[in-house]
């Protein structure tokens, strides 16, 4: 999913770094304004969306972190009451 959403982020980088100087140029713009506004805006939205794609994988990692802490629980918990059913007093968990 994120390798797509840097891919598509790439295009759009592109996309935007050509409108705004044909746009600019069809207008009367100078290349020597346009090419460096052009460079900054896309540059931006490329870093905004490197660090969307960073949270992102943040929150899927901190979200299998916590499910695995919750299996591991639950496991733990399962194991206690087996050992208590059976009437062994040793757990081994």
């Amino acid at each position: 999913m994120f390798a797509s959403l840097e891919k598509r982020a790439g295009g759009l980088c592109v996309a935007i770094l050509i409108a705004i100087i044909v746009v600019g140029k069809m207008f009367g713009g100078s290349l020597k304004g346009l090419i460096p506004l052009a460079a900054c805006i896309s540059s931006g939205v490329w870093l905004w969306m490197k660090e969307v794609v960073r949270s992102g994988r943040e929150v899927e990692w901190s979200s299998e972190q916590t499910r695995g802490e919750t299996v591991s629980n639950r496991l733990h918990n399962a194991n206690l009451n087996l050992h208590r059913f059976t009437g062994n007093s040793k757990s081994t968990a």
